[in-house]
């Protein structure tokens, strides 16, 4: 095998509603990744997520244990497990495939 064993993924997600006081939801992942097969890496880390709006504001962190890879038929799969710091668990599976819609021949 080649390539890097051992990675830092930083992942952040979030969404806004309008201006900055109507609200919105955001969390940022910092992940140690250690790749266990040619096409996948087991990951470990912390998460903090935040919902933030006129009325309300609440954050959390978790501890997060991951696997990201290739599956057959090249699927991207991603399932996650979170513990909050409350002892609350939570989970996430993500799967996606890239499709060509359009092939444009070349000319020589």
């Amino acid at each position: 095998m080649e390539g890097d064993y051992n990675r830092i993924w930083l992942r952040s997600e979030g969404t806004q509603r309008g201006r900055l006081t109507d609200g919105g939801i955001g969390d940022v992942e910092v992940l140690y990744g250690r790749m266990k097969s040619a096409f996948f890496d087991f990951q470990g880390g912390i998460a903090y997520e935040r919902l933030w709006g006129r009325d309300r504001k609440a954050s959390r962190f978790q501890g997060v244990l991951s696997l990201e890879g290739l599956a057959p038929y090249s699927f991207e799969v991603e399932p996650a497990l979170f513990i909050s710091e409350k002892g609350d668990i939570s989970a996430r599976f993500t799967a996606s495939q890239d499709v060509l819609l359009l092939s444009v021949p070349s000319c020589s």
